[in-house]
Order: structure tokens, then sequence, then C-alpha cells
């Protein structure tokens, strides 16, 4: 486990080397990196469907062309505004405050997400009472929106998508929360996570090991 730290550590700091920015920006994703929503959108599948697939054993992830566990993309979307409008508070936090505190002494970070305007207030209600101290700032696009043309240097997310967009831009970087859905070969500037705060300290470890 320590050789997989060390080897990510190693391949941010030369990311970082060649990045030369004082204050680089993050953007930091919401679901199943801060939140884990999906359990809830797989059990509501469930339900409805009379399916028995595992909440926390996912092996695709929801996109335009081909939805998600027999759901076209617009119903997946529906029930995940469902959730955060009228579950909001049976989503789980995943990650802890602070690492991410940390983190902000060194680099710009924003939480992106494609959740789109109709429940951007929830969101933010919920984030700012799971994580009051950290003080997050929210930048809401449009669903399924390319975060990937964003002007950020570093992204922490679960998107699979976002791999093969990073890979092509060597000037970003991409920490890949790991699940099932999002396995991938040997990239320079992908690193894989077990979790934010692995990202984290690596995004910390890297700038100290700079300032030495």
């Amino acid at each position: 486990m320590q050789d997989y730290f060390e080897e990510n550590l190693g391949k941010f700091r030369q990311f970082l080397d060649s990045l030369k920015k004082e204050r680089p920006r993050i953007a930091l994703d919401a679901d199943e990196v801060l939140d884990a929503v999906m359990p809830l959108v797989v059990e509501h599948i469930n339900m409805q469907n009379k399916k028995d697939y595992d909440p926390y054993n996912i092996q695709e992830y929801p996109s335009k062309e081909r939805g998600f566990l027999g759901l076209k993309i617009e119903e997946v979307d529906e029930l995940f505004d469902y959730i955060w409008l009228n579950e909001a508070h049976k989503i789980r936090k995943i990650a802890y405050e602070d690492p991410i505190i940390e983190a902000k002494k060194f680099y710009d970070i924003n939480v992106v997400t494609t959740k789109g305007e109709r429940i951007r207030k929830k969101f933010e209600e919920w984030l700012n009472s799971n994580f009051p101290k950290a003080r997050l700032e929210v930048l809401t696009l449009q669903k399924h929106a390319d975060k990937s043309e964003l002007d950020f240097d570093i992204y922490i997310d679960d998107a699979p998508r976002l791999i093969n967009k990073i890979s092509e831009n060597k000037k970003k970087f991409l920490f890949l929360v790991s699940y099932p859905y999002n396995r991938h070969g040997e990239i320079s500037n992908v690193a894989d996570v077990k979790n934010l705060e692995e990202a984290m300290k690596i995004l910390v470890d890297a700038i100290n090991e700079r300032g030495k």
C-alpha cells in the first residue's frame, strides 16, 4: 500500500513541478466523493423495477448513451433530483473535513457539480451542514457538462468520462476515486485513490516536499 501511495505522490510531484503555479486550482466532485447518493439511487431502482442490484457494488456509471441499470438517462436524472430534493437527509457524508481545510492552505478548491440549478440550494444546504468549516464554494454546471473544459488544474472525481479527457491534456491532473465502474490502465496524469483523504494527503505532501 505504501509503494502505491509513493508512486502516486511521485506522479503528482512531477505534474506539480511542470505546472509552475503558486496556487493550483482544484475541481472537487460531490457525488461519490463527498457524498454517497448512488446507493440511494440504486435502492430506488430496485424498488421501482423489482431488481436486486447491490447498491454498494455498482459496475456501471450513468451516461447519456447507455443510461443506467436499464433506465434512460432522463429517468436517472429525475431520480437523482428527487433524492436530493426529498431525501437529502438520507445522503451520507463519505469524506472528512480537516484534510480539505489543510489542502486549502495551498490550493484554491471549488466543488464543481453537474447537478443543475434545480437542486443547487438543497445541495449547498447539505454541503454547509456537513462541511461547515471548509467554506467550500460551489460551481454548478448543467447536467452532463464537460468539466475538463473548465479552467482547473486538478480534478478529484469518480466519473469515467473524465479519464480520457484529462489523459489527453497533460496540463491537467486527475485524482480518480476508485470504484468498479471506473477502472483503467496506467496513465501518467491520472492517479487512482481510495478516497478524498488520500488525494488530499498527496496534495499536501507534494507541497511540503517541494518546500524542503
